[in-house]
């Protein structure tokens, strides 16, 4: 059972409280209170999803800093095995260290993070029920050369700009590059120093970002600098048989690195050797290595189920 808290939108459940959080800003030089209406207000969202569960089998909770304490301790009151992914690293949240103690097995994103007793390694992973017989039989005729979807953070932009504008002037291929943000000045920014990115204000769906990877030869990924794990779009490029450039240097350490396959970028990459690392044949992957980073098998894991491959980090990390 999936539960979606689809967060409603904040609204005072009486003119008292708007009064009193006046009060408390004006007069007391509180600018906290409302946060903690807003909390509390979500809390109740939470509580109202789970009244009607008596027992469930498994929980499993994803960037579990977000969610209150008294949630998670009631519903692993009524559940066999309660688990953790913090889906970034753990410093960045630090809310998630009060809470890590409630869960049967906690699973952490970042490699650095397995010092703190009681994490286990995880990675993310691709969604193999999205796989058709076309990708199998690799029958999808790509049209897009290189393609980029990402959001707007300032740690990687740099990277970004710098190996986008090496095909500016050039028409050999057909790149598609773009960045999500809601800033008319980013917008303007990306514009001067990288022509060649689009922008977008809204989100895509995640079908949408599978289509055009279906449709693409080669995925780009951006480290932000912030953490030492893998994003999503490592894994796409495993389950979909997709080439991929990274500026993730830790990748060459995991067990399905291939030079043929995985072009690590910094400042000094050029055009040419992007072409060369183009041209190459692909290798292909093990059977073994392209089910370990199934969701089919990372859901197994992560729910110590049977007939699971185990999740590592490399050790050299």
């Amino acid at each position: 059972m999936d539960i979606n808290i689809e967060e409603k939108a904040f609204y005072y459940k009486s003119y008292f409280l708007r009064l009193k959080n006046l009060f408390r800003k004006l007069i007391l030089k509180d600018h906290q209170y409302k946060n903690l209406l807003r909390k509390r207000f979500l809390d109740e969202q939470y509580e109202e999803k789970f009244a009607h569960i008596q027992r469930a089998d498994y929980a499993l909770f994803i960037r579990p800093d977000i969610f209150p304490k008294s949630i998670i301790s009631q519903v692993k009151s009524i559940t066999g095995l309660t688990v953790a992914y913090q889906w970034d690293g753990l410093n960045r949240y630090p809310d998630i260290f009060s809470r890590m103690e409630l869960f049967d097995r906690f699973f952490v994103f970042d490699p650095a993070d397995l010092a703190i007793d009681g994490t286990l390694p995880l990675t993310n992973f691709y969604l193999d029920q999205q796989l058709t017989e076309q990708e199998n039989g690799s029958l999808i005729i790509p049209s897009i050369d290189i393609l980029f979807i990402g959001t707007y953070i300032e740690e990687r932009i740099a990277d970004i700009y710098r190996f986008f504008n090496l095909f500016k002037d050039r028409k050999e291929l057909k790149i598609k590059a773009i960045i999500n943000t809601h800033s008319d000045k980013l917008v303007k920014e990306i514009k001067e120093q990288c022509p060649i990115i689009s922008t977008i204000y809204d989100g895509i769906t995640y079908l949408e970002n599978i289509d055009m990877v279906r449709r693409s030869n080669v995925l780009v990924d951006f480290s932000n600098y912030l953490h030492d794990g893998l994003s999503f779009r490592v894994f796409e490029a495993i389950g979909f048989k997709k080439k991929l450039i990274t500026t993730q240097k830790s990748i060459k350490e995991y067990d399905f690195y291939q030079p043929e396959n995985i072009l690590i970028i910094d400042s000094t990459t050029d055009y040419d050797q992007v072409i060369t690392f183009l041209n190459a044949p692909m290798q292909e992957i093990s059977s073994i290595i392209k089910r370990k980073y199934s969701f089919s098998n990372w859901i197994k894991y992560v729910l110590d189920q049977k007939d699971y491959i185990p999740i590592n980090f490399p050790i050299q990390l």
